[in-house]
């Protein structure tokens, strides 16, 4: 205990270190694929991919921040806001990989990319949720899949 404390000074600050960390790991893949997206297929395959690992893991163990946020945020203020910040982040990786599709002509030229990205972290985050409670990950691929069609609704 005295180790943890000499690291951090509260076991809040403990938490917000363990979602950063955490975030930094899923940023790092999301950033990987979205700043080298090519296609809407390469979307998918992305997605696809995500969708057979959770399937493989036997458990859904849902989001994290997702986890953290639906147990604190309306208990802890600086908690919660330190989650709109981490969301905010990921969204972004989310716009620059929607607005390289636009950038080459394959979503059309009114399409609102921060409110695409927002509804897809939305309905994927919803889709966590219920896959947990209900511990069916089809619903996981049902709406990824709804959600991927709705962006291709976008598409040129």
């Amino acid at each position: 205990k005295s180790q943890m404390y000499h690291y951090y000074k509260s076991k809040e600050e403990l938490l917000m270190a363990t979602l950063d960390f955490y975030s930094s790991k899923v940023y790092q893949e999301t950033f990987r694929f979205m700043n080298n997206i090519e296609s809407l297929e390469e979307f998918e395959a992305l997605i696809d991919g995500s969708t057979r690992l959770c399937k493989s893991q036997k458990m859904i163990a849902g989001c994290f921040l997702g986890s953290i946020a639906g147990e604190l945020a309306a208990q802890n203020d600086k908690i919660r806001m330190h989650l709109v910040g981490l969301y905010q982040n990921w969204k972004e990786l989310f716009i620059e990989g929607l607005d390289n599709l636009k950038n080459k002509s394959l979503l059309s030229k009114d399409t609102d990319t921060h409110e695409l990205a927002e509804y897809f972290l939305v309905s994927v985050q919803g889709a966590f949720v219920l896959a947990k409670a209900t511990k069916d990950t089809d619903v996981i691929e049902r709406s990824i899949r709804k959600s991927i069609n709705y962006i291709r609704a976008y598409g040129i």
